[in-house]
């Protein structure tokens, strides 16, 4: 078919020249090309200068995002370290790593092939903070851990602008935006697409202005890709504990973040409104013996919980956040959790295999959950399990990663696409 396409191509190529608006109205090339796997368009483009004239056009990669919207096929996960100051003499904040791998799952580039330089295209070292069709949102570093020693860390003492990048991995573009925020600032960072089908995305980023014992208070911004500009909500939220702002998802509109407490701040960007909600399950035990994160399949937000005793994934079910309705969709009880730990400790030992009433050296944590699967750190290695069939895949060691593998790192899922960063799209392909 692609050489049949081509034949015709040349000939138009001929006849017409490279226009990039001429190719557009040829509904052959462009229903052909745009039904391409994101894995072909690579090999593709070097064809001709005309087709890769077609994928400089933003209607085809809209066009090529809405036919795979459906596969949505996970290309692999970002990963990098979390680290957090317990010195109640200095910030008691989360400290940033300039380290960020991808591990790819894509059989035909290598499965589970870790990338050390794939964000090297941006012109400085970034947090990576959230992903959505394709689009990747990064900030510049605040507090640098520079080395895995502690003794090592630098606070940045003159405050720096803060930086945000919305890039496309694949494509290799970025565009950088900046809240108006120094590094001194205390922030979350989060970007969504208000309508699948629109190539226009909006980065939201929520900043702790006040904290006491008993509260922490929050405002909003909101930056548009339609109009290029920054907008301020009036809506304060007081939250009685602190956001972990590296554990964001974006669900159906609703921006939600976890907690130190058994609970999320959910944001919706259409009305603009803050709202806290509770977790399911109460939390049981210390915080060493259980371990959370969320996650998004079929559309619904899912919250997993893992303790020393069971598994449990829930799913949020409805949209009236005022009255959460919480669902049990998964259960999987500590006699069947042994497949997802490895046998051996990070520090070598040995790991004992779990029972009811004595569980040493056992630990599991849920660290991401996209479509029906959770992604596991079992000691020393990563691992997935699929709550729909009961599957668990060993992916790799975490001795591959640029972190230091007995800590918690963060994972976040990511799946490719074409789409441009800008409204109008000024760079070049990169796509080997």
């Amino acid at each position: 078919m692609l050489k049949s396409l081509w034949n015709i191509t040349r000939w138009n190529d001929d006849r017409h020249g490279l226009s990039c608006e001429w190719v557009l109205n040829d509904d052959l090339t462009t229903k052909v090309l745009s039904h391409l796997p994101i894995e072909s368009v690579p090999s593709t483009i070097s064809v001709s200068k005309l087709w890769y004239n077609l994928t400089m056009c933003q209607s085809f990669r809209h066009a090529h995002f809405t036919n795979n919207l459906r596969k949505n096929i996970l290309s692999g996960v970002f990963v990098q370290g979390v680290y957090y100051c317990t010195n109640s003499n200095c910030c008691q904040d989360y400290l940033d790593t300039e380290f960020v791998d991808f591990l790819s799952l894509n059989a035909k580039e290598g499965k589970h092939k870790v990338k050390k330089s794939i964000l090297d295209f941006l012109p400085e070292k970034v947090v990576i903070n959230s992903s959505c069709n394709g689009l990747l949102v990064c900030r510049s570093l605040f507090r640098r851990l520079r080395t895995h020693n502690y003794s090592t860390r630098t606070n940045n003492p003159d405050p720096a602008e803060l930086v945000i990048y919305v890039c496309n991995p694949l494509t290799k573009e970025f565009h950088a935006i900046s809240p108006n925020l120094t590094n001194s600032d205390r922030c979350g960072v989060a970007l969504a697409f208000r309508d699948s089908s629109s190539i226009c995305y909006e980065v939201v980023v929520v900043q702790l202005i006040q904290e006491s014992k008993a509260s922490f208070c929050y405002t909003f911004k909101i930056y548009s890709s339609k109009t290029d500009s920054w907008r301020v909500p009036n809506e304060i939220s007081s939250c009685p504990h602190r956001l972990q702002f590296h554990k964001q998802v974006y669900v159906n509109g609703m921006f939600h973040w976890l907690t130190d407490g058994h609970s999320m701040l959910t944001f919706d960007l259409k009305n603009e409104r803050a709202l806290i909600v509770m977790l399911p399950s109460p939390v049981m035990g210390l915080r060493g013996e259980w371990a959370i994160c969320l996650g998004e399949s079929e559309g619904y937000l899912h919250y997993v919980f893992c303790s020393r005793n069971a598994f449990h994934v829930w799913i949020l079910k409805g949209s009236d956040y005022s009255n959460p309705r919480w669902e049990l969709k998964h259960l999987r009880h500590v006699v069947d959790r042994t497949k997802l730990v490895d046998s051996e400790n990070w520090d070598g030992t040995k790991c004992h295999l779990p029972d009811s009433n004595n569980m040493p050296n056992f630990n599991i944590e849920p660290l991401a959950f996209k479509d029906n699967v959770v992604f596991t750190k079992g000691n020393l290695t990563l691992r997935t399990y699929n709550i729909k069939t009961g599957q668990t895949d060993e992916i790799t060691s975490f001795g591959k990663f640029h972190y230091e593998s007995h800590r918690t790192p963060f994972i976040l899922p990511y799946s490719r696409s074409l789409l441009p960063v800008r409204n109008t799209v000024g760079s070049s392909l990169c796509l080997k």
